[in-house]
């Protein structure tokens, strides 16, 4: 009969397990599935076994000056530091979970004062070692520590996600710092440009007054490039005031990424931006199997799935009996001062035992399906983030390679309107070519200086961003 109730209380266990859910837990290669890439291959992206994904940001950024502020950032940011804590969170819950193997020990001094009715007093002196062992037999601390060995991989995976977006972030303020100021600087240049034709025409316009008579056809002509002019200035003007301000934000949110208010910022000229290699070498974003590898947030949200999976294992062995061992070890004697006689005042007890989980108010059956639930929850965060993932990059690399083929054509583009006005300027001074068509030629060479660097702007913030998409800037 007691062979029989033992064999009911193993098989207890089983029969919760098999009604707990009917949930299949789910792989995480099954969310790999079903993904296409619509990936543009031109002369500016290259698929290949390569990929600058895995280029440490060194290597990918080769502008000395962005290396220098890169470094100061990663070293005197606040994100950074907050990132090392929480792996230092993280590993010390890691380092409680293992010892969750060992047996506890604690020792225990008691004295113990009794008196009877006929007050004969009998004291009892204690020393004693107490030590219990939970045996794993049903892998119940193992799966524990596993998933706390998968929340420090997170911990770690959550620092190379900030250090790589710290690095975009740098790089795209640097950027944005190197056009504006090259843009402003051309603004003041068109300003100061505008204005001097200006006055130099309303000087003439008044000589010719005194020359020639009002209906001139050569001072209407004038008048209209003054007004002209006159409009440049004043759009040229407002535009500078724009970049000015950009300016100001741009070195301020530098500033803040460095961990500072205020100082020096030694940047690129653009010319020498341009001439870089940077926008002479092909991008190698790798082979589709290679583009989601090195990102933060899909090796997170795969570590959150481990972890959940191996909560839900750990869960699904409190259905199972735990195996412990208890006991005391020590000296107990009623004389003090023959409290460590040997063998006399040494005592000790062994017990072992299993505890059946019987009735719980249906406590670890609902932690169970709880945690498989989670483990679902977790399994469709990695799915979503998959196709995110897969999506960003694919739009990034379109961007890219538009911008860099735009940025080739606008380039082209303003050599040849710079070409056009300094042809211009020449004519103009043998007076083979009207005032009028000197300030639009003038006017459409501006145009062109300023929409090549936005667009060089544009070209340099999307590399950054196919950069940071393939998961580039953590790699050391």
């Amino acid at each position: 009969m007691k062979g029989y109730l033992f064999l009911c209380s193993a098989l207890l266990p089983a029969l919760f397990l098999s009604c707990a859910s009917k949930a299949v837990l789910s792989k995480p290669e099954q969310a790999l599935t079903d993904t296409a890439y619509r990936l543009p291959v031109s002369d500016y992206i290259a698929l290949d076994t390569a990929t600058i994904g895995a280029l440490a940001w060194r290597d990918f950024y080769d502008d000395v000056y962005l290396r220098r502020l890169i470094n100061d950032a990663l070293q005197s940011s606040t994100r950074m530091q907050t990132a090392l804590y929480r792996i230092e969170q993280a590993e010390e819950t890691a380092q409680v979970s293992m010892e969750q193997f060992f047996p506890s020990l604690d020792f225990a001094a008691e004295i113990r004062l009794r008196k009877d009715l006929n007050r004969t007093r009998s004291d009892v002196y204690h020393g004693l070692f107490y030590y219990n062992w939970e045996i794993d037999v049903w892998g119940r601390l193992r799966h524990t520590r596993r998933a706390k060995i998968k929340r420090l991989e997170q911990s770690v995976i959550n620092r190379w996600g900030v250090q790589s977006m710290l690095i975009a972030q740098v790089a795209e303020q640097y950027y944005k710092l190197v056009v504006y100021r090259a843009k402003r600087d051309a603004l003041k240049e068109t300003v100061t440009r505008n204005k001097e034709v200006v006055e130099y025409w309303q000087s003439q316009q008044s000589e010719m007054l005194t020359i020639t008579e009002l209906s001139s056809h050569s001072y209407h002509e004038q008048s209209v490039a003054v007004e002209q002019a006159k409009s440049e200035w004043y759009s040229a003007d407002a535009k500078l005031s724009s970049v000015e301000a950009e300016i100001f934000i741009a070195e301020n949110l530098l500033n803040t990424l460095l961990n500072r208010s205020s100082g020096e910022l030694e940047l690129m000229s653009i010319e020498d931006l341009y001439a870089s290699p940077v926008f002479r070498d092909t991008l190698q974003v790798g082979c589709p199997a290679q583009l989601l590898r090195y990102r933060p947030d899909v090796m997170k949200a795969e570590a959150a799935l481990g972890e959940y999976l191996e909560l839900n294992k750990a869960a699904r062995a409190e259905f199972y009996p735990k195996v412990s061992l208890s006991g005391n070890i020590g000296f107990e004697n009623n004389l003090f001062k023959s409290w460590f006689d040997v063998p006399a005042s040494f005592v000790g007890s062994f017990l072992g035992g299993l505890t059946f989980p019987l009735f719980h108010r249906r406590a670890i059956r609902s932690q169970y399906k709880l945690s498989t639930l989670e483990h679902e929850i977790a399994f469709l965060n990695f799915r979503e983030t998959l196709l995110n993932a897969q999506c960003e990059v694919s739009n990034t690399l379109m961007r890219c390679t538009m911008s860099m083929r735009q940025t080739e054509s606008y380039y082209l583009s303003y050599l040849a309107e710079r070409s056009a006005y300094e042809q211009s300027r020449t004519l103009l001074d043998k007076n083979k070519i009207s005032s009028y068509d000197f300030v639009l030629v003038q006017n459409r060479y501006i145009n062109a200086q300023i929409s090549f660097y936005d667009s060089l702007l544009n070209t340099l913030l999307q590399r950054v961003a196919v950069y940071r998409s393939l998961g580039g800037g953590w790699q050391n």
